[in-house]
């Protein structure tokens, strides 16, 4: 490690500077966040997300590098959930879908509004 980053870029989720078109949401474990010119270091854990810009911004680079805090024991480490772009988009799109297949149905059998 150095300044507390790990050396080895494979072990990092993020990289301060690095562009990146995913978000991160922590299902359980911790992931370090080392963030802004004083290099400010806190932990997400439980439900916690990283980098939602992503899904949003065009050209999203994160200013934060963040890594997995390995388990003390060895065991376990973090679980998490690896949103990108195209997913959230076709999320996004199934939704409007439904969301029009619904109001459709609700109207053919004379329930809509």
């Amino acid at each position: 490690e150095e300044n507390g980053v790990p050396t080895d870029r494979s072990e990092l989720l993020y990289e301060r500077g690095v562009p990146s078109d995913f978000c991160t949401l922590v299902l359980s474990g911790k992931i370090t966040v080392m963030s802004g010119a004083d290099r400010f270091r806190s932990d997400v854990s439980n439900w916690g997300v990283l980098a939602t810009r992503a899904l949003t911004e065009s050209a999203y680079t994160p200013d934060f590098s963040a890594w997995v805090v390995p388990n003390p024991s060895g065991s376990g480490g973090c679980r998490c959930i690896k949103l990108d772009k195209k997913a959230f988009f076709g999320a996004v799109d199934n939704t409007a879908l439904e969301k029009n297949w619904s109001r459709c149905d609700s109207d053919r059998h004379g329930t809509g509004t």
